[in-house]
């Protein structure tokens, strides 16, 4: 029998329509009842790409967007923190995306410390924060703090950071305040308090004279401009060095200037004509008097001289001993 040219189409063409019907079949099956193809299809490793893997796996979906947002937080009847944005994401389990951001931290006393960045995190369940991209935290008397991330740990009112620290202080009477960099910061905002950790390095200027500080760690206050430095103590005051545990600045509150210089516990003092120790060394700016206190020895050539204490004035040009005096020759 012959098929003739006309049957055979036919025939072929119910074959195709029945082989297209079936390749539609399988492929609609594995797309439907096979949904780890669809859910494992991510590819490469765009940080976007991995963010959106995490949220599908997680099963997390953004439910709130706002625009221009102010959030205040009470605590014990005042006022815990207040916050700012440009713009909040938040998802289902509280977690809150924020753009723009600046974060007012209220101390006990009602004094504060602003932190602004580019982009801020919010538990929304424990209130934690972590803010990032060009961090400035600003003390309510004039510190400035530059880090490049900082988090707050709300159960403790603590904002800390690790990473490398810029710190300007308040300008005085004198021009550009203290200066400061170093390792790590603490603020604990209920006590006003402020800590950089390690590596501190302080730079001034007083009438023409370089003051440069380096120690292991530094201590700032809110409530007023004292500083305190710590550990293995490094002061270069124009051609003199001293060396000690501790050191203090304090500023006069009337002048509004760098007052005093403290270095105390075991100090060592080099200089370009004389060298001493003593256990306190207090230097006075607005007097332009140096004193030594708690057993002093100063060597100058050959003679060494001791006394209950030893003042400096008039630029080291006057020497004053009182209490007991000793004035020692060299050795012979």
């Amino acid at each position: 029998m012959r098929l003739t040219k006309q049957k055979l189409s036919k025939i072929f063409s119910k074959s195709f329509i029945v082989y297209f019907t079936l390749f539609i079949f399988v492929v609609l099956q594995i797309y439907f009842f096979i949904p780890s193809v669809r859910e494992n299809s991510w590819t490469g490793s765009n940080p976007a790409t991995e963010k959106i893997k995490t949220m599908t796996t997680e099963k997390k979906s953004i439910e709130q967007k706002m625009q221009g947002v102010h959030l205040l937080e009470n605590d014990k009847n005042k006022k815990g923190w207040e916050l700012f944005a440009e713009e909040a994401s938040g998802s289902k389990d509280e977690q809150w995306i924020l753009k723009k951001v600046k974060v007012r931290f209220y101390t006990d006393e009602m004094s504060s410390f602003t932190v602004t960045g580019d982009v801020g995190e919010v538990d929304g369940r424990s209130k934690d924060m972590t803010i990032r991209g060009n961090v400035i935290t600003e003390s309510s008397n004039g510190y400035f703090f530059e880090t490049s991330e900082l988090r707050y740990q709300a159960d403790q009112k603590k904002l800390f950071s690790e990473d490398a620290v810029k710190m300007h202080g308040p300008d005085d009477k004198n021009g550009q305040g203290l200066t400061l960099t170093g390792q790590g910061l603490e603020i604990f905002v209920a006590e006003s308090k402020i800590k950089i950790l390690n590596q501190v390095e302080a730079r001034k200027v007083v009438e023409n004279k370089k003051f440069k500080l380096n120690s292991t760690s530094s201590v700032f206050s809110n409530k007023d401009r004292e500083a305190t430095f710590t550990g293995d103590v490094k002061l270069l005051y124009d051609s003199m060095m001293l060396k000690a545990p501790f050191a203090e600045f304090k500023y006069s509150k009337g002048k509004d200037v760098l007052e005093i210089v403290r270095v105390y516990d075991q100090v060592q003092m080099i200089d370009a004509n004389r060298t001493g120790t003593c256990q306190e060394l207090i230097i006075n700016l607005l007097q332009d008097t140096m004193i030594m206190n708690g057993q002093p020895k100063v060597r100058m050539g050959a003679d060494e001289i001791q006394g209950g204490q030893i003042v400096f004035s008039e630029k080291g040009k006057k020497i004053k001993i009182t209490q007991m005096q000793l004035v020692r020759k060299g050795k012979k």
